[in-house]
């Protein structure tokens, strides 16, 4: 819509200039054709398309705790401490889980909120 705009604004002061009057004006309407199935199912796809990618960040973005655990030696460190095993992995993946919920929630309210309805519905059940 800016480019009818803009070339209307500028015709306007082409006119004004050449008819030298100040109220001359052109006016310009601008009538979108109306949004079909194949179009709405489109656009819906490609968001569908955008969120599942940016999904994909998510987890990538607990691998940084591992390659800090790893650089640290924190690991290494409760292990001698006396932390066992299972408490040390139980204690990740709660912290891991509870660290995923919060992006994923978002994601799903504003899939919600966009009603995006490739992900809403049965579809839904894709997230989890």
């Amino acid at each position: 819509y800016s480019l009818p705009g803009y070339l209307n604004f500028l015709n306007s002061g082409v006119l004004r200039q050449v008819t030298g009057h100040a109220d001359a004006n052109i006016q310009c309407r601008s009538e979108p054709f109306p949004v079909t199935a194949n179009f709405s199912n489109l656009l819906s796809s490609t968001a569908s398309i955008i969120i599942a990618i940016a999904f994909a960040f998510i987890p990538a973005s607990f691998i940084a705790f591992v390659v800090m655990e790893e650089t640290d030696k924190s690991k290494h460190l409760q292990m001698i401490s006396g932390v066992g095993t299972f408490a040390y992995w139980f204690s990740n993946f709660i912290w891991d889980l509870l660290n995923f919920c919060v992006p994923g929630l978002l994601c799903v309210l504003v899939i919600r909120i966009w009603s995006i309805n490739q992900l809403l519905g049965s579809a839904l059940s894709a997230f989890f």
